[in-house]
Protein backbone atom coordinates (compact mmCIF):
# COMPACT_ATOMS: atom_id res chain seq x y z
CA UNK A 1 0.00 0.00 0.00
CA UNK A 2 1.39 3.41 -0.92
CA UNK A 3 1.32 6.32 1.46
CA UNK A 4 -1.07 9.15 0.74
CA UNK A 5 0.52 12.50 0.00
CA UNK A 6 -1.30 15.31 1.74
CA UNK A 7 0.29 18.05 -0.31
CA UNK A 8 0.56 18.60 -4.02
CA UNK A 9 3.87 18.42 -5.85
CA UNK A 10 3.77 22.22 -6.18
CA UNK A 11 3.51 22.56 -2.41
CA UNK A 12 6.39 20.14 -1.90
CA UNK A 13 8.53 22.04 -4.40
CA UNK A 14 7.69 25.39 -2.80
CA UNK A 15 8.51 23.98 0.64
CA UNK A 16 11.86 22.61 -0.52
CA UNK A 17 12.82 25.85 -2.28
CA UNK A 18 11.73 27.92 0.73
CA UNK A 19 13.84 25.80 3.06
CA UNK A 20 16.84 26.19 0.74
CA UNK A 21 16.36 29.96 0.57
CA UNK A 22 16.09 30.24 4.35
CA UNK A 23 19.28 28.21 4.72
CA UNK A 24 21.03 30.58 2.31
CA UNK A 25 19.88 33.46 4.50
CA UNK A 26 21.42 31.81 7.56
CA UNK A 27 18.37 30.26 9.21
CA UNK A 28 18.75 26.72 10.54
CA UNK A 29 15.97 24.63 9.04
CA UNK A 30 15.72 20.97 9.99
CA UNK A 31 14.34 18.46 7.48
CA UNK A 32 11.47 17.68 9.86
CA UNK A 33 10.32 21.32 10.01
CA UNK A 34 6.63 21.56 9.17
CA UNK A 35 5.14 23.96 6.66
CA UNK A 36 3.51 25.96 9.46
CA UNK A 37 6.88 26.32 11.21
CA UNK A 38 8.45 27.47 7.93
CA UNK A 39 5.71 30.08 7.62
CA UNK A 40 6.38 31.27 11.18
CA UNK A 41 10.12 31.58 10.43
CA UNK A 42 9.37 33.60 7.31
CA UNK A 43 6.85 35.82 9.09
CA UNK A 44 9.33 36.50 11.88
CA UNK A 45 12.15 37.29 9.48
CA UNK A 46 10.18 39.41 7.03
CA UNK A 47 7.85 41.14 9.48
CA UNK A 48 4.76 39.74 7.77
CA UNK A 49 1.62 38.31 9.34
CA UNK A 50 1.76 34.52 9.59
CA UNK A 51 -0.92 32.80 7.50
CA UNK A 52 -3.33 30.12 8.61
CA UNK A 53 -1.95 26.59 8.67
CA UNK A 54 -4.11 25.35 5.79
CA UNK A 55 -2.31 24.43 2.56
CA UNK A 56 -4.51 26.92 0.68
CA UNK A 57 -3.09 29.76 2.78
CA UNK A 58 0.48 28.46 3.12
CA UNK A 59 1.21 27.92 -0.57
CA UNK A 60 0.73 31.58 -1.69
CA UNK A 61 2.68 32.71 1.38
CA UNK A 62 5.66 30.52 0.47
CA UNK A 63 5.51 31.71 -3.14
CA UNK A 64 5.41 35.34 -2.00
CA UNK A 65 8.55 34.76 0.08
CA UNK A 66 10.30 33.07 -2.83
CA UNK A 67 9.41 35.94 -5.18
CA UNK A 68 10.75 38.53 -2.77
CA UNK A 69 13.89 36.63 -1.81
CA UNK A 70 14.77 35.77 -5.41
CA UNK A 71 14.77 39.41 -6.40
CA UNK A 72 17.54 40.06 -3.84
CA UNK A 73 15.47 42.48 -1.78
CA UNK A 74 15.18 40.31 1.30
CA UNK A 75 15.43 42.72 4.21
CA UNK A 76 17.49 42.08 7.28
CA UNK A 77 15.71 40.55 10.24
CA UNK A 78 13.26 42.96 11.83
CA UNK A 79 15.07 44.80 14.59
CA UNK A 80 13.45 48.06 15.66
CA UNK A 81 16.48 50.07 16.72
CA UNK A 82 18.18 53.17 15.45
CA UNK A 83 21.88 53.14 14.78
CA UNK A 84 23.77 55.73 16.77
CA UNK A 85 25.54 58.36 14.68
CA UNK A 86 29.31 58.10 14.44
CA UNK A 87 31.18 60.18 16.98
CA UNK A 88 34.64 61.26 15.94
CA UNK A 89 37.32 61.76 18.56
CA UNK A 90 39.43 64.91 18.82
CA UNK A 91 42.17 63.56 16.57
CA UNK A 92 39.76 62.79 13.73
CA UNK A 93 38.03 66.17 14.08
CA UNK A 94 41.42 67.94 13.97
CA UNK A 95 42.48 66.03 10.85
CA UNK A 96 39.15 66.80 9.15
CA UNK A 97 39.46 70.51 10.01
CA UNK A 98 43.00 70.66 8.58
CA UNK A 99 41.93 68.88 5.41
CA UNK A 100 39.01 71.28 4.96
CA UNK A 101 41.27 74.30 5.52
CA UNK A 102 43.78 73.09 2.90
CA UNK A 103 41.11 72.73 0.23
CA UNK A 104 40.78 75.70 -2.13
CA UNK A 105 37.42 77.40 -2.11
CA UNK A 106 35.32 75.97 -4.90
CA UNK A 107 33.69 78.40 -7.33
CA UNK A 108 31.40 77.02 -9.99
CA UNK A 109 32.61 77.49 -13.58
CA UNK A 110 29.46 79.40 -14.57
CA UNK A 111 29.46 81.57 -11.45
CA UNK A 112 29.22 85.36 -11.62
CA UNK A 113 31.29 85.69 -8.45
CA UNK A 114 34.47 87.66 -9.03
CA UNK A 115 37.37 85.72 -7.56
CA UNK A 116 40.47 87.20 -5.90
CA UNK A 117 42.57 86.03 -8.85
CA UNK A 118 40.46 88.09 -11.23
CA UNK A 119 40.69 91.13 -8.95
CA UNK A 120 44.47 90.78 -8.72
CA UNK A 121 44.89 90.61 -12.50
Amino acid sequence: MTTIRHHSTEMQTARRMTAEQLRLLGVRVKPATSNAQLAELIAERMGWMAPETTPDALYPFLLRFLDVSRSAVTPAPYRPFARKPMRYDLTMRTIAARAAADQPHMTHAASNVVTWRELAA
